[in-house]
Formats: structure tokens, C-alpha cells, sequence
């Protein structure tokens, strides 16, 4: 029987947009890396980090729908977890998606603690799918080792709640961006540090842990130099008398972000999370240029000098074409002709007029002048004293 030249082309296609997807990863991994680590490590060994950083993901990936095998997890710190957990009103454990993350609810079955999980509608579904291949490698006693939670509903903090009740252990991702859903960021985030930069991150699971007295346990995976796998569980984080609630929120992402620093820092490949950074950056010029300002006459002005602003541009190399993506702002932009051409001329001091009539590139532009305000406005090119 001939194959099924559709089939074929069907998954051709399918492997196709995986590789797309995945070069847009790495693309932004990169990006984030280098937003965070700045120039402490060469772009080139930046551009490593997140090759290994994808390949990690794409890896243990690979062996998670296989269910294995899997190394012998340690587990560190249960002095920690037995504090938290005798304070008798469930605990939050504040995961990330660093290492072998997945396995962590399992951990935690094993020293027969219950474990209530939340994650995204779409993820849900999944895991659920997934539980009964799962629940047939289990053989401890609890009745409900593992449940989920879907973190998009509008009864998520009620049932949040309801778990830490029943003192089950409330895995939450704290560098997941769903859940408890707002208009207002105001109302649902906080701003905490990271390496060099300054965040806006979910504030649900501290809120939500402070109402119900509940203590936050960090937890991370990591991994020795002898391939050994581990997972930490970190000290316990409590509201306490006199602070309030909002204060709490902020004090305690502030430390679990503390702890995954410290781990970036010692491996920086050994976080998934990279792709996602610069969407939750704060930028520093964003509120400054958020509309091009006008500059009526810069196609008579000798005097008007721009400088490309190469220190804070990243070229990501995306399937789809080149993007330019700059990281004070926050703004990105395809690197076509005409830009690229103002942007090589101005590597240097160069005045308006010059950049505008470079070549047919930028003078076939229906409006170069508003091209040159626009690269401005969104900090491509700095203009000169």
C-alpha cells in the first residue's frame, strides 16, 4: 500500500512549526539572558546558555512523556518543610521551572504530604490526562496524592483556599504568568529584583498563602557536577504581626526570587523561564517614550544629530526575519532595509538630513521623517547635544 503522501506532509509541516517555535525560543531565551546578566558574560557564551537552556527543556521533556527513567531525587531541607508544615494550615510550595521541576509533586507523595497543583487551564487538562498513567506508579497511602487545580477559573483563590484547609500542599509555579487573572496590575502584582533588572510578577500565591496563614516553602531542583538530582526545599516564609498583607506579598516574592537568582547565577541554563522575561521587565523608558515627540523640520535640520543606540539593542534572529529589540523601552522592530540603513549609518554621529536621504532604502519610504521620529521615540537612536 503507497504511504499517505498527506500524512507525510502533515507532519512534515508539524516539524516545521515545532522548529520555528523552538528557534523563537532560543531567540528569546537569549534575549532574556542577556537583559539579565548583562555584560558579565560574553554574548557568545550567552548565546550558549540558551542553546543548552532549550535543549534541556526539549530533553527532559522527551522523557517526561515517557515517564522515565528517572535518577533517584534527594531531598534537601525537610527540616524546613516539617516546619512549615506544623504550623497546621497546609503550605504553599513556591516552585520554578528550574531542572527536573515536574517531579517535585512526587517527592512530596512520597513523604506523604498531598499535594493540590495548579496550573493553567491548557496544562491541566493535560496533566489530567496523564494522572492515571502516574497513579499507577504510586504505592503510598494517601487517598488523593495529587490533584489540580485550574488556575484561570475565578473560584482559583476560593479553592486555593479550600486546599490549604484540608492541609494539602498548594504547588504553585511562581514564575508563572496565569492565574488570578486582573486588569489592574496594581491589585495583582508586585515589583521584585532579578540579577539587573526589576520585574512585575503575579502576587497570588503570597496573597493567598498570608490569608490563610499558610507558609511559603521555596522549593528548586538542581543538579551536581555527577549528574545527581536534588531538590531544595528552602525556609519557610510567614506573614508576620506587623506587616500587611500587601507588605507580605512584596516580602515574600522578593526572597523566593532571591532563591532562584542564586541558582541562575550558578547555572543559568537550568531555567526554562528565560523566553518569558522581557514581557515581564519593567522598563525604565517605557513611561518616557511612549509616543513619538514631535520634531517638525528635521528634513531641513543640519543641526539635529542621532547616535544608534547599539549598547541597548539586541538583534534576535527569528525564522521569520531579523528583530530588533530594544531593552531600555522595551519596543521591538523588524530590521528591515530602511532601518537597518539609518541604524548603520548612525553608528556614528550622524545628522538627520544625511540619515534620511541615505539611499533609495529610506528615501522610497512614504514618510522617512516619521521614521526617523518613531526609531527615536522608542530609543533606537539617541539624539545628540
Amino acid at each position: 500500500m503507497p504511504p499517505d503522501s498527506s500524512n507525510n506532509a502533515d507532519f512534515e509541516l508539524s516539524n516545521a512549526i515545532a522548529d520555528d517555535v523552538n528557534a523563537e525560543i532560543e531567540e528569546l531565551d537569549y534575549l532574556g539572558l542577556r537583559m539579565a546578566l548583562g555584560n558579565s558574560r560574553p554574548r557568545r557564551l550567552i548565546r550558549q546558555f540558551a542553546r543548552a537552556c532549550l535543549l534541556n527543556k526539549l530533553n527532559f521533556a522527551k522523557t517526561w512523556v515517557a515517564r522515565g527513567p528517572f535518577p533517584h531525587m534527594q531531598a534537601q531541607g525537610l527540616s524546613n518543610l516539617h516546619q512549615a508544615l506544623a504550623v497546621g494550615k497546609g503550605v504553599v510550595i513556591a516552585a520554578c521551572h528550574v531542572g527536573q521541576y515536574h517531579r517535585i509533586p512526587f517527592v512530596l507523595n512520597e513523604l506523604d504530604v498531598p499535594v493540590t497543583l495548579l496550573l493553567d487551564g491548557e496544562n491541566k487538562a493535560r496533566e489530567e490526562q496523564e494522572l492515571a498513567g502516574w497513579s499507577a506508579l504510586y504505592q503510598g497511602t494517601l487517598e488523593r496524592p495529587i490533584e489540580y487545580l485550574n488556575a484561570e477559573l475565578p473560584t482559583s483563590p476560593w479553592r486555593m483556599s479550600q486546599a490549604l484547609k484540608q492541609r494539602r500542599a498548594l504547588f504553585v509555579y511562581m514564575d508563572g504568568g496565569t492565574g488570578l487573572k486582573d486588569a489592574d496590575p496594581a491589585r495583582t502584582c508586585v515589583e521584585v529584583k532579578f540579577l539587573r533588572l526589576l520585574l512585575r510578577v503575579r502576587k497570588g500565591l503570597a496573597y493567598v498563602a498570608g490569608r490563610a496563614g499558610a507558609p511559603i516553602v521555596p522549593a528548586i531542583c538542581s543538579q551536581n557536577a555527577q549528574g545527581e538530582q536534588s531538590v531544595a526545599f528552602c525556609s519557610p516564609c510567614v506573614l508576620n504581626d506587623v506587616e500587611t498583607l500587601d507588605a507580605y506579598c512584596v516580602r515574600a516574592l522578593q526572597y523566593c526570587y532571591c532563591i532562584l537568582e542564586e541558582q541562575v547565577l550558578q547555572d543559568p541554563a537550568s531555567w526554562e523561564e528565560w523566553y518569558h522575561v522581557h514581557r515581564w521587565v519593567v522598563y525604565p523608558g517605557a513611561t518616557i517614550r511612549q509616543s513619538p515627540p514631535p520634531q517638525p523640520g528635521l528634513e531641513q535640520s543640519q543641526k539635529v544629530r542621532f547616535l544608534f543606540d547599539r549598547e541597548n539593542t539586541e538583534i534576535l534572529k527569528m525564522p521569520a526575519g531579523r528583530i530588533l529589540f530594544q531593552t531600555v523601552t522595551g519596543t521591538a522592530i523588524a530590521a528591515n532595509p530602511a532601518v537597518a540603513a539609518i541604524l548603520h549609518a548612525a553608528r556614528r554621529p550622524a545628522a538627520a538630513t544625511d540619515l534620511l536621504a541615505l539611499n533609495p532604502a529610506v528615501t522610497e519610504v512614504a514618510e522617512p521623517t516619521l521614521m526617523l521620529q518613531q526609531l527615536e521615540a522608542a530609543g533606537f537612536l539617541l539624539r545628540l547635544p
